[in-house]
């Protein structure tokens, strides 16, 4: 009988784990972000690379992860931000660039990422609005 309970009890815990964690995804989530490009370089003729630490808009001390973007001559946007929990990857074209998946807690996620260039220095403002 004690067999049983234990099973039925690891059962019921494990479907609400499961539930909990699908639920957590369906809230919008946005993140505020600089994109401190410390890397760049020119890849073949018509494409450009820059790389770099990703800190936190409200703390710039605190570093929430890296990032890797190309830019090509038509103005197209590949970009990769590697966060703790997961990647989330864009690509677009212009200021607002389609979030087009991700891996981890970012499985599957769509929205948009805004981009707002900081003048006087190869950083920007990002803000990521995930659904």
């Amino acid at each position: 009988m004690r067999k049983y309970l234990a099973a039925a009890l690891a059962a019921a815990i494990a479907s609400v784990a499961l539930i909990s964690t699908a639920g957590a995804r369906d809230i919008p989530v946005t993140l505020n972000l600089i994109a401190h490009t410390t890397r760049q370089h020119q890849v073949g003729e018509n494409r450009f690379a820059i790389a770099g630490p990703l800190l936190l808009q409200s703390d710039p001390s605190h570093r929430k992860g890296h990032f890797r973007a190309v830019f090509n001559h038509h103005g197209r946007i590949r970009a990769v931000a590697f966060l703790h929990n997961g990647k989330l990857k864009v690509d677009g074209h212009g200021n607002v660039v389609p979030i087009i998946g991700g891996t981890r807690h970012w499985e599957g996620a769509s929205g948009t990422l805004r981009i707002h260039p900081i003048h006087h220095s190869n950083d920007a403002k990002l803000n990521f609005h995930v659904k």
